[in-house]
């Protein structure tokens, strides 16, 4: 089954979380599983379980009042300015590391003609004085 986070959990009981740890987690009620990072997750059965059905249309909710936002900040002057600046330091960092890629680039190559005169060596030729 799938499994949601003590918060999402507790929206979706209609419950605050205090209430979720409190009455139902600390006293056993409702088991908790870790996932591999070890945030603790509660198995959407558990919540039919003990709260009987539950209803998940918090995320239409959700994404509605998330549009709203949305918008509100588009309409408001001083975040269109910030949203302006982050765009060009974003577009400036960008830049910055394209520069630097293709600097990492040419000094690759640099690295790589120097191995491959190592590797042939010096050139050898025959010396006027040496006797064979």
């Amino acid at each position: 089954m799938a499994k949601v986070t003590i918060t999402e959990a507790a929206r979706l009981a209609g419950i605050s979380r205090i209430t979720m740890y409190r009455k139902y987690i600390r006293t056993g009620v409702i088991s908790v599983e870790r996932d591999r990072d070890g945030n603790p997750q509660i198995d959407i059965s558990e919540l039919v379980r003990v709260f009987g059905e539950i209803h998940q249309d918090t995320q239409s909710n959700s994404s509605d009042t998330q549009k709203e936002q949305y918008d509100t900040v588009l309409n408001d002057p001083v975040c269109r300015a910030e949203l302006a600046a982050c765009k060009a330091l974003l577009a400036s960092k960008e830049d910055e590391l394209r520069r630097s890629l293709e600097r990492e680039a040419w000094l690759q190559a640099r690295i790589e003609a120097s191995e491959q005169r190592l590797l042939t060596g010096p050139d050898t030729k025959r010396r006027w004085w040496w006797p064979w």
